[in-house]
């Protein structure tokens, strides 16, 4: 298990010889944090665990799957730039700072558990589909604008706001408030 955390630009150089720069970021339970305290582009590559964190944009366009969990902390933004879809648990926000992941056009499937903590927004804002097979706890804003349909097929739970204007809602398990 190894930790990568990156707090700028990334900048891979070209190597002499037959090898050219990677990364392997999928393996085992690696873990790559993009932590700048500004606007930050990721390597597209795939990803074991990855984290946006401190503050402002992240531009992120990771191969599909993400194999394990995606967290945004503080107050970093993550807004979908391709198809997305994370096999454990998505997180988004830390209960103290405002994070935000927006949907926007692209599929995206979560197949774990997904947490959006107080204070922070998950925003569906897209025309395509939203599937969250886990169970959902929301304590911050659920929203969505968007016209893609949103499917939740477990427990949706919390004390947060979950305000959908145009998507289509299909919510297999019952809504609670925790």
């Amino acid at each position: 298990s190894s930790s990568l955390i990156f707090t700028g630009a990334i900048v891979f150089t070209t190597c002499t010889g037959t090898s050219s720069p990677s990364l392997d970021a999928h393996t085992n339970s690696n873990t790559v944090n993009y932590h700048a305290a500004g606007v930050q582009t990721c390597l597209v590559t795939q990803y074991q665990n990855l984290t946006f964190s401190n503050t402002s944009a992240k531009t992120c366009a990771p191969t599909s799957p993400t194999l394990g969990n995606v967290s945004l902390a503080g107050t970093a933004s993550w807004t979908l730039s391709n198809i997305q879809t994370i096999s454990g648990t998505l997180t988004v926000g830390d209960g103290a700072s405002a994070a935000t992941l927006t949907t926007a056009n692209f599929t995206f499937n979560v197949t774990g558990t997904t947490l959006v903590a107080a204070s922070s927004n998950f925003t569906h804002s897209g025309n395509a589909a939203v599937t969250l097979t886990g169970n959902v706890t929301v304590t911050g804003t659920m929203s969505g604008t968007g016209t893609g349909a949103i499917t939740a097929k477990a427990d949706v739970i919390g004390t947060g706001v979950i305000t959908f204007s145009t998507a289509s809602q299909s919510f297999t398990e019952q809504m609670q408030t925790a």
